[in-house]
């Protein structure tokens, strides 16, 4: 925290003021410790207060800590006029300048500070010509977001989601958690815009070198934007975009092949019978959540899946589930809804990059999607893959491949999403990536 505060200082403070400022506090505090004065006490308190509440919250804006300006610059001032007082400890100080010191110190920070404030910036509508950008550049993607350390002031000027890069930093489990690992609550973005604001001399390959390869290949780089004449920082501006990645995610685990048989199989043949206490338990957890949740209709609902605590089921989903016959006269899984709804099968598996393979058919433009709940001892992250449009009525495989696994995750568990629209799921066939046939 103390590093983000120091982080920040260049863009709050004029620099002289900031160590005027420093070397104020240590004065009054060596002067002041020897009266011990009520007054001396109060001015402490208040300045350690101010100090630490801005650095336990972190400041991530230096609007936020604006404020400091008015207390650094009287202490800069207090410093100075003490300079008299400090240069008499100096042997054959000569007296004249002595005086004359605490007004050389004023008037000489007064000048570097009105030269500071005349300096043009070329570069500073930096993030207007970055948002501009990206706002070109998203016409061609239905939902997207923005992934960076100055989240706020670009997700105002581009009016896109944004999410805060903590630190400012990104690495592999950072980057997926924000960007692949969402939560089953949001809308899954097709593309993501990366800004990194990073040293200039620092190249591309130093701060993308953890981030997966099947991520990185697809970063495609759309500008550069300095921030000052010194041209010391540079903000790059990056698309990802996910459909394509995983899309050759996909190919690629084609081509590596898959075992002659799924290592995991999921059939709905048995359902939990009515009157069960399974129904009780699933039906309580949504009359809790009665002012934000939706209950859905669960009818002969199969073994070993589960809806509640899952996600989603929002009022108005007006979700329905349960087996049924489909005109084929074999038993599936029936999903039908408005929005987004959530089911997940409590069988735990080690936890793999996975390809599988969804036997189902459904009403055209219903969209949904496969993903899984990773745990390590306990829940760490939640997943779905592109989703699936079903274009027709006709019974086909539809195949989800997710080439990550989150770090620590040490089980997953299979969870179904239906976006909008009807399925009937036939089976779910799972294969790890990469095993020959």
């Amino acid at each position: 925290m103390l590093k983000v505060l120091f982080q920040s200082i260049p863009s709050i403070l004029f620099e002289p003021i900031a160590v005027g400022a420093v070397l104020g506090l240590v004065t009054a505090a060596v002067l002041g410790w020897r009266k011990k004065t009520a007054w001396y006490w109060s001015v402490a308190f208040a300045l350690l207060f101010m100090i630490s509440w801005r650095v336990i919250i972190q400041i991530i804006s230096s609007r936020y800590a604006s404020i400091l300006v008015f207390p650094a610059t009287i202490a800069t001032a207090y410093f100075a006029f003490k300079l008299d007082w400090l240069a008499g400890f100096i042997p054959k100080f000569p007296e004249w300048l002595r005086k004359s010191l605490p007004y050389l110190t004023v008037i000489g920070i007064a000048i570097g500070g009105i030269g500071q404030l005349l300096h043009y910036n070329p570069y500073a509508d930096r993030i207007l010509k970055i948002s501009e950008l990206i706002k070109a550049d998203a016409k061609q993607y239905k939902n997207t977001c923005i992934l960076t350390s100055e989240a706020r002031r670009l997700r105002y000027y581009t009016g896109l989601p944004g999410k805060l890069i903590v630190g400012g930093n990104i690495n592999d489990d950072n980057f997926m958690k924000q960007i692949l690992l969402k939560n089953a609550l949001e809308e899954a973005a097709e593309a993501v815009y990366v800004v990194f604001s990073v040293s200039a001399a620092r190249s591309a390959e130093g701060y993308l070198r953890e981030i997966p390869d099947f991520i990185r290949k697809e970063l495609v780089l759309l500008g550069e934007f300095y921030h000052n004449r010194k041209k010391r920082r540079v903000s790059r501006v990056y698309r990802y975009d996910i459909g394509k990645a995983y899309r050759i995610a996909s190919v690629e685990a084609d081509k590596a092949g898959s075992p002659r048989k799924p290592i995991y199989q999921w059939l709905f043949q048995k359902s939990y019978p009515i009157g069960s206490s399974f129904y009780q338990r699933q039906y309580h957890y949504f009359d809790e959540r009665e002012s934000y949740l939706q209950k859905p209709v669960l009818k002969n609902f199969p073994v070993d899946w589960f809806v509640a605590w899952a996600g989603n089921f929002l009022k108005g989903s007006n979700g329905e589930l349960g087996l049924t016959t489909d005109s084929d006269a074999k038993t599936v899984f029936h999903l039908k809804s408005d929005s987004w709804i959530t089911t997940v099968n409590r069988h735990m598996i080690r936890s793999r990059p996975f390809r599988l393979k969804v036997t189902a058919r459904g009403t055209p433009e219903s969209f949904f999607a496969i993903g899984a709940f990773y745990y390590d001892k306990k829940w760490l992250a939640a997943t779905h893959c592109a989703l699936a449009e079903v274009t027709d009525n006709q019974l086909r495989v539809f195949s989800f491949v997710q080439p990550y696994v989150p770090a620590g995750a040490q089980k997953m568990g299979i969870a179904l999403f239906l976006k909008k629209g009807e399925i009937f799921i036939h089976s779910i066939e799972l294969y790890e990536v990469g095993e020959e046939k």
